[in-house]
């Protein structure tokens, strides 16, 4: 069995609780916006404000500090 590819920066998914969560190039209004895809449920999440793998990253790993 093939191991998923997962990035260990990021929170775990809200929608299936898997860590198979990983960073990709989406489409955005006319630019290239970063997105995070769920490997295992295949949620994919953009936030507008999010125009960098930094900046997505917190605005991931954030939500789950709410949900706590």
């Amino acid at each position: 069995m093939q191991e998923k590819a997962c990035d260990k920066n990021l929170d775990h998914c809200p929608f299936c609780g898997s860590n198979a969560v990983r960073v990709i190039n989406g489409i955005g209004a006319g630019f290239k916006q970063p997105m995070v895809l769920c490997t295992d449920c295949e949620a994919t999440v953009s936030f507008h404000e999010a125009f960098t793998y930094s900046e997505l990253m917190n605005y991931w790993n954030r939500r789950s500090e709410q949900s706590d």
